[in-house]
């Protein structure tokens, strides 16, 4: 009998073998190891209930999942539905411009009568904030490549938009399967209102998510959401052109990154889990992912999500505060904020409302 066996046990390991391999094979991605370094919990990263006394802002829009105030101190939102929605100091929301698609990104520049939106299936718009009428600006850059995944949008003091395309390989209709895969297929893109034309100005990026310009307009710092970390990329002086690490070790996956008096507000969508942590640094996990990307109703960051996380850097790269909910009750998938008045209002992905706290 134990022959037998012995020639039955091999028999199925050669099978279930053959089976990963075909899986392997037939699989949409194709996975690169990441090493996120250890996983932060002491200091600034000690987990806390910061946000308890936050409040409910501007229920009725799904998944407001970025945000912008004009001049009158209203609040703009981009919604699951296609809309942009606006809301005052009441909070009621109310429908002001449709430009279809999923808007994410949102930012008001120079112009305060222009609301530049990034669509992750439309590309890029300018919205009229007099009435509402939204213009597509371009749906490939001048190299005739299609602006895929158009992510996070901030505008520079010259009134260069810089925008992010998340994925030349994934759309919007499946971005999990370019976190799963974790390779650089991401894009920094600049559109120039002058000549209406839209440049690359860096490749090879990691899911590059939100982007904010610094005070001075001297460098950019953008999300590569797959990496946990931020990066700078220098738009003037010396160092023009290139790019370093502004901060790494996050305990969660970057979001959006917004620029305010001399801050950077970044939303950690989802923590870091050992789990996940050992998926996206084993070999095995290689394999796992690819098999994963197959199919369709496993969300392997769905645990990571049940947090809700903002960070406020300094332009050295320095946290200086972090807004927690670590149970996600009161809001979860943090994907960004930004202070107005007496309050710091944060977006989420998964929420049909905005959160706001007071700061003292």
């Amino acid at each position: 009998m134990a022959p037998m066996c012995a020639m039955v046990t091999a028999a199925l390991a050669v099978s279930v073998a053959a089976i990963v391999l075909r899986l392997q094979k037939a699989s949409p991605v194709s996975p690169a190891l990441i090493d996120y370094g250890p996983l932060p919990t002491t200091g600034v990263w000690t987990s806390d209930f910061s946000l308890r006394g936050m409040e409910r802002f501007g229920v009725g829009c799904q998944g407001p999942e970025d945000i912008a105030f004009d001049k009158h101190g209203r609040l703009y939102a981009g919604c699951a539905d296609g809309w942009i929605k606006r809301a005052g100091a009441d909070g009621k929301f109310a429908n002001f411009s449709f430009v279809g698609g999923r808007p994410l990104g949102l930012d008001i520049g120079g112009d305060p009568q222009v609301l530049y939106v990034a669509d992750a299936i439309l590309g890029m718009f300018e919205v009229s904030l007099s009435d509402g009428v939204a213009r597509s600006i371009g749906r490939t850059d001048d190299e005739g490549t299609i602006i895929n995944f158009a992510d996070g949008v901030s505008i520079a003091s010259d009134g260069s938009v810089y925008f992010t395309d998340v994925s030349s390989s994934f759309g919007w209709s499946n971005y999990t399967l370019d976190l799963l895969e974790s390779r650089p297929n991401g894009r920094l893109l600049k559109y120039d209102p002058v000549t209406k034309v839209i440049s690359v100005v860096k490749r090879d990026m990691w899911f590059p998510n939100g982007v904010a310009i610094s005070r001075d307009g001297e460098f950019a710092v953008i999300a590569e959401t797959t990496r946990a970390r931020l990066m700078r990329f220098w738009l003037k002086g010396e160092n023009k052109g290139t790019m370093d690490v502004f901060l790494d070790g996050l305990p969660g996956f970057p979001d959006n990154v917004k620029h305010q008096d001399g801050k950077f507000y970044v939303g950690i969508a989802g923590r870091r889990l050992p789990l996940t942590d050992w998926i996206f640094n084993s070999s095995f996990g290689v394999q796992l992912r690819s098999i994963i990307a197959q199919m369709t109703f496993i969300d392997i960051l769905a645990a990571g999500k049940t947090v809700g996380r903002l960070c406020v850097v300094d332009e050295q790269g320095q946290v200086l505060k972090k807004y927690e909910d670590p149970t996600g009750k009161l809001i979860n998938e943090v994907t960004g904020g930004l202070r107005s008045g007496s309050y710091v209002y944060l977006s989420s992905l998964g929420t049909p409302f905005l959160g706001r706290i007071k700061e003292a």
